[in-house]
C-alpha cells in the first residue's frame, strides 16, 4: 500500500530557458511492512538488435487544466525504470518525485488535473489530483 500526496505546485522560471514552467512535487510513502514498492517512471526505448540509438520516455503521468489543455510534460524525477540496480521504498521511507511541465496554467484555469496510472508509484489504481490554481505559487521571473 502506498500514499501519495502532492507536497507543492510552483510556477517557476526553467533554469535554461527562462520560461516559466509548472513544477509539482509528490510525496510517495510506503505504507506496506510486507512489501517493497518499486516506481516506474519511464520506460526504455530503442536498443533494439544491438543499436545504439534509444532513450527514456515518460510513462503514466498527464496534467491538463480545467478546459482540457494537456501540459506537456518535461520531466519526472527520480527516474525509475524497472532496472535490478533502482533501490524499492521500504515500509515508512518516503521519496519525493518531481514533475515539470513546459508550460504554466492559463490565467483563466480554476485548477489543474494530474492524473497517474496504476502501477507507476506503486498504486493498485489511477490517482487523480485537482490541484486549485489558487494553491500554485508563483515565483518570479529569475527566481528558483
Amino acid at each position: 500500500m502506498v500514499n501519495v500526496s502532492v507536497v507543492s505546485t510552483k510556477v517557476v522560471s526553467d533554469y535554461f530557458t527562462n520560461r516559466l514552467i509548472t513544477k509539482i512535487e509528490l510525496k510517495v510513502s510506503s505504507l506496506s511492512p510486507t512489501s517493497i514498492i518499486y516506481p516506474k517512471t519511464h520506460r526504455i526505448w530503442g536498443y533494439e538488435n544491438g543499436s545504439d540509438t534509444g532513450g527514456f520516455t515518460l510513462e503514466g503521468f498527464s496534467i491538463k487544466d480545467n478546459f482540457g489543455n494537456p501540459m506537456k510534460l518535461t520531466s519526472v524525477s527520480p527516474r525509475y525504470v524497472g532496472l535490478s540496480n533502482e533501490r524499492g521504498l521500504r515500509y515508512g521511507e518516503d521519496n519525493v518525485f518531481t514533475i515539470r511541465t513546459a508550460e504554466n496554467p492559463l490565467d483563466a484555469a480554476s485548477h489543474l488535473e494530474l492524473k497517474i496510472s496504476a502501477g507507476v508509484l506503486g498504486n493498485n489504481k489511477q490517482i487523480v489530483f485537482t490541484i486549485p490554481t489558487s494553491s500554485i505559487i508563483k515565483i518570479e521571473r529569475g527566481g528558483m
